[in-house]
């Protein structure tokens, strides 16, 4: 919310019965025995305050009494599932984007079957692929190639971004794969996004 910003403060526009006008200053005279709380902006809604609920210098007091009648109701966080079936494409352009009715904070990642999805391999050279696990913040996505065998221990991580209603993934290095960034083709992948009110 705004404050008003008067060019002239106090000043008064009055209107006789005749037509006539004229422009006088008010100023109360109630001599008041307690001043009281004033009415404007920094004691309604300050923009930290609104900062606190994802909002911007111009949101409204209803606005974040919607907000908490929302949390009162259980109807502030939010949580989706769902799922997706790869394409099986990968590189540097291809985003595996998911998006929602509300703000994701939290996004899980997992492929309905390992084994067929870059997971464990019983061999010299075992290797599983983790689930994608996203906070809001990240610009990286922790997804961990462990790779057991002569190769030790290689960890790839995949870039992430966020909007106020959606989720990308992707990987743009040289070691970009469909398994890295969870889109071989055909595969079921499942997706829980825990959120919030947007």
């Amino acid at each position: 919310m705004k404050d008003r910003i008067p060019r002239y403060p106090g000043r008064t526009k009055v209107t006789h019965a005749d037509g006539t006008v004229e422009y006088v200053t008010l100023e109360r005279a109630d001599e008041p025995v307690q001043v009281g709380t004033p009415y404007n902006k920094a004691s309604l809604l300050t923009d930290a305050t609104a900062a606190k609920y994802g909002k911007g210098a111009d949101a409204l007091p209803d606005q974040i009494f919607s907000y908490l009648g929302d949390f009162m109701n259980g109807g502030a966080t939010k949580i989706a599932t769902g799922s997706y079936v790869g394409t099986g494409t990968s590189g540097a352009t291809v985003k595996i984007t998911l998006s929602f009715d509300f703000k994701p904070n939290v996004i899980l990642i997992s492929p309905q079957n390992a084994e067929t999805a870059g997971g464990v391999f019983l061999s010299n050279d075992d290797y599983h692929l983790l689930p994608v696990i996203a906070i809001r913040g990240q610009e990286t996505g922790i997804k961990t190639l462990a790779v057991n065998g002569q190769y030790g221990f290689t960890y790839y991580k995949d870039k992430v971004s966020w909007s106020d209603t959606s989720f990308s993934l992707w990987n743009d290095t040289s070691y970009s794969s469909v398994s890295q960034i969870m889109n071989i083709s055909g595969v079921t992948y499942f997706y829980v996004a825990i959120g919030e009110v947007s």
